[in-house]
């Protein structure tokens, strides 16, 4: 399964108030003065989740980015993608080159990949720039190899598949 976050810093269609990731001391609609709220980080709070594969992409790098969606479809597990997509409407075309600007491509090596501590080191280390790329990718067992080790364990020692009949009883006095 592949999840893709397209993130604007902002609720655009609710005409512009303030999101879980709108940047601290931003004005909105919501919050006229600034935001006083820390920002959450997709890409923390992916990593504490334990997803497998987690990339960044931004909508000014369009090749780029179906790079990092083509890679995150094609990953055994669970994906994310945060794809970073400035809202011109309410920040202005200024923004958008604002985090053209900040943008970071990082290549880490295939060790890196699988370091949590690397992967969250990284997100620290860059404050004011964006990282994209393959951020944090890991192989582990998928919930399909799993559920089919769970199943081949339940039948070992069986010729057959237990019956219906034989199920029921199993939890039936």
């Amino acid at each position: 399964m592949t999840y893709i976050m397209m993130d604007n810093f902002i609720y655009g269609l609710t005409k512009g108030q303030v999101s879980p990731t709108t940047p601290k001391g931003e004005a909105t609609v919501s919050t006229p003065f600034e935001s006083i709220d820390t920002p959450l980080d997709p890409v923390k709070l992916a990593l504490s989740f334990d997803v497998s594969f987690i990339a960044r992409a931004f909508a000014g790098d369009l090749k780029h980015m179906a790079e990092m969606v083509k890679q995150a479809i094609s990953h055994e597990g669970f994906a994310f993608v945060h794809a970073v997509s400035p809202c011109p409407t309410f920040r202005g075309l200024d923004e958008f080159k604002r985090v053209r600007n900040a943008v970071n491509y990082v290549e880490p090596s295939e060790k890196d990949l699988i370091s949590k501590a690397t992967a969250f080191s990284r997100e620290e280390n860059f404050a004011g720039r964006i990282n994209l790329g393959v951020l944090y990718k890991a192989r582990r067992p998928t919930y399909r190899e799993e559920s089919d080790r769970l199943v081949k364990a339940a039948l070992a020692g069986r010729k057959t598949p237990p019956s219906m009949q034989e199920l029921l009883q199993e939890f039936m006095p």
